[in-house]
């Protein structure tokens, strides 16, 4: 029993494998009828799209008509491409037509349908277009319509216009156009309006290929063009300044602007005609070397041979430059005249207009030797430049004023000159004893050796560098007293009186001493004499040697009245103490200049005795000092 129920059931379980191996079969035949490469899906999509095509088709065939209508007998393919457009048929028939050049046109319609237009019966002439399908977009190979290249200085730019890509992409590529084909890169910087672009390592003036690579699953193309980076060329070229005038030593820079503004190479060279006469740095920089004139030239480097130049003139630096600044050491300058004038270390010459200081010699009141320059040092103390020599003024004239001695006419003021300082046959020089008759009937001589009185610091020295400098100050006020017991030389002080000519002397000459720059003395008849010459050389006052006092009573500094060439009291207030000694047998020592108890008995270059140990309120001094 066991045995039989066991074969019935091996045959039922044959019977059903049988059964499910017919179902698998069965079922794959299924399938692939359903889903296969000829399956009934596949059919119908197939005869789906085939629909779609013959309806885009028909429907560019019959768009042709109104074009037959209108052309009466000639067909106007633009006219057709337009009307399709418009009728919705294709997108933009900029991008959805290509005109293939040879009579033929590539039309993708929606969605993606391409069709070959062919001009009938030629292109010259056509009256009819075919119209033949040739496949999808995506599925046939992509074709680049256009590749627009364009390029600045710094960079380069590839745009194109491709169809037929479908799902497929488009990548852009450049390298130089001298490079192997195996040197180009790809562009990474991709914009779908602008394009690609390469803004790094691309040089002004290079030549490149950009190239466009597109694909998909039809297949690849692609197109290459050639463009150069711009190059800009100058144009022109030109100077902050065509026309310069610098001191010797001083600079001024010069200021090339090229153009136009996004010129490629903006570079220039500098050169100078003269160096000797000034220099030129790589970045327009001109210093002045020598007096003279120099041409200075700007060029361009990128070719374009422009160039740009300007004339420089070195002068000697002048006063006027230098008007308010303290030197750091002795200055040899010149005014507008060219006249040499020293400015000593540690003063700085007073603008016109501050105080009562006056230049009027030039019309811009740029000071010149002839108003009489006035210095301050670092406490307020002023005085007068006196200049020697052969002095140049406006009119191209020259005026000579010799360091000397001098007796002038008692009615006229006309000075004769008794004794030079110094002479290039060293005749009468400084060291000779020459006299000259003052008042009294006495002589006066000036002595290098005290002889009863004080005599000069060195008068030799004095002598030597007067003329070597050009001249020397006068203290262009009489002397006051400061409240640290030192002389000053300044304006509305009271006047220092009631002091001896050998304490004098020795307050004079050692206002600046252990200066570096300038020796101080109290005045020497030289520089008295010299003084006056010059007053009235270049005053209104001819006749100052013959001034009397302004003042009947002893008035504080610099407010008698009495300015000359910006020189305060030479012929007022007091009588003042000089180094020069006189012929008296006990009244030693000679005063100089103005007396306001006797203002109509002493004149400006009076000599006059008096003992060397007086103490009188009427008795000041005045001091001098010229360069180490």
């Amino acid at each position: 029993m066991k045995e039989k129920l066991n074969k019935s059931m091996g045959i039922t379980l044959v019977a059903l494998v049988v059964t499910i191996v017919v179902l698998l079969i069965l079922a794959g035949i299924t399938i692939t009828y359903v889903f296969g490469e000829n399956s009934i899906f596949k059919q119908a999509s197939e005869a789906k799209l085939q629909t779609e095509i013959a309806k885009y088709q028909e429907m560019l065939e019959t768009a042709k008509g109104p074009i037959f209508i209108e052309g009466l007998g000639t067909f106007d393919v633009d006219k057709y491409f337009e009307y399709i457009e418009k009728q919705g048929i294709i997108e933009d028939r900029e991008a959805d037509v290509i005109d293939n050049g040879n009579g033929t046109y590539d039309v993708t319609t929606k969605p993606g349908y391409i069709f070959l237009v062919t001009l009938m019966p030629n292109k010259e002439k056509p009256t009819d277009v075919q119209i033949e399908y040739i496949g999808q977009a995506g599925k046939i190979a992509p074709m680049i319509k256009e590749l627009e290249v364009s390029a600045t200085q710094t960079s380069i730019t590839g745009k194109a216009t491709v169809v037929r890509l479908g799902k497929g992409t488009v990548e852009y590529y450049y390298k130089l156009s001298s490079a192997d084909d195996t040197a180009y890169q790809q562009i990474t910087n991709v914009n779908e309006e602008t394009g690609a672009t390469q803004s790094t390592g691309i040089t002004a003036g290079e030549s490149y290929r950009i190239k466009v690579v597109a694909k998909n699953d039809g297949g690849e193309v692609e197109l290459s063009k050639e463009i150069t980076a711009t190059r800009v060329p100058v144009e022109r070229i030109s100077l902050n300044k065509t026309t310069e005038t610098i001191e010797e030593g001083k600079t001024v820079t010069l200021i090339a602007t090229v153009e136009p503004e996004d010129s490629t190479n903006k570079n220039v060279t500098w050169e100078s005609s003269n160096t000797g006469i000034a220099t030129v740095s790589n970045t327009g920089v001109v210093t002045g070397k020598a007096v003279g004139t120099a041409t200075i030239t700007v060029k361009t480097t990128d070719g374009s041979n422009k160039s740009a130049t300007c004339i420089i003139t070195v002068k000697k630096p002048t006063v006027a430059d230098i008007v308010g600044e303290t030197q750091t050491s002795n200055k040899v300058t010149q005014d507008e005249n060219g006249n040499k004038i020293t400015i000593p270390g540690g003063f700085k010459v007073v603008p016109h207009g501050t105080g009562d200081v006056t230049y009027n010699y030039d019309t811009n009141h740029k000071p010149c030797v002839q108003d009489g320059i006035v210095i301050e040092d670092g406490e307020g103390n002023q005085f007068v430049w006196i200049p020697v020599g052969s002095i140049k003024n406006k009119d191209e004239s020259t005026t000579t004023i010799t360091l000397g001695r001098y007796e002038f006419n008692t009615s006229d003021g006309t000075p004769t000159l008794y004794q030079a300082a110094y002479t290039d046959e060293k005749v009468d020089n400084y060291d000779k004893i020459i006299d000259i008759r003052g008042n009294g009937g006495f002589y006066y001589r000036e002595l290098t050796i005290n002889s009863g009185n004080t005599a000069a610091k060195d008068l030799g020295d004095f002598v030597n560098k007067t003329k070597a400098n050009g001249g020397y100050y006068l203290g262009r006020y009489e002397v006051s007293k400061g409240t640290d017991n030192k002389m000053k030389s300044q304006y509305d002080k009271v006047t220092w009186t009631e002091i001896t000519q050998p304490n004098a002397a020795t307050y004079a000459r050692n206002m600046y001493s252990g200066n570096n720059y300038v020796e101080s003395d109290l005045i020497n008849s030289y520089s008295w004499d010299t003084a006056i010459v010059f007053i009235q050389k270049y005053s209104e006052n001819s006749n100052y040697a013959n001034k009397t006092s302004v003042n009947s009573s002893k008035m504080n500094t610099g407010k008698a009245g009495d300015k000359v060439c910006n020189i305060h009291d030479m012929a007022s207030n007091c009588r003042e103490w000089s180094t020069e000694r006189t012929s008296h047998t006990s009244l030693y020592c000679t005063t100089r200049g103005g007396d306001y108890l006797n203002s109509g008995q002493y004149s400006t270059s009076l000599r006059n005795f008096q003992a060397v140990t007086v103490v009188e309120t009427y008795i000041s001094y005045r001091t001098l000092i010229y360069m180490k």
